[in-house]
């Protein structure tokens, strides 16, 4: 998976630290952990486009065995992305 380790990554931040220092340190850490995420869009990117040239002459059967697992890459993405929108604005 494009994310694995991000996904974890996420995970393993807990709650929202109660102390100013720790929230700052983890404002900044989010920072670079957003960039490191957002390095991957264009390979998401990519394997949608992929798949997309892959399905486009294909029955529903065929091309359902490449959406079907593209689909949970798009959903683990969308969950990923709203992860760090939702501890940016728990951060501030």
């Amino acid at each position: 998976m494009v994310c694995s380790g991000k996904e974890e990554a996420m995970t393993a931040l807990g709650q929202v630290p109660g102390d100013t220092k720790s929230v700052k340190a983890q404002i900044e850490g989010l920072k670079d952990y957003t960039n490191d995420v957002n390095d991957k869009y264009m390979e998401v990117e990519a394997l949608n486009q992929q798949a997309g040239e892959m399905t486009k002459d294909r029955g529903d059967n065929e091309a359902s065995v490449i959406k079907q697992p593209l689909s949970e890459v798009n959903k683990r993405w969308k969950s990923l992305l709203d992860g760090i929108g939702n501890r940016k604005v728990s951060l501030s």
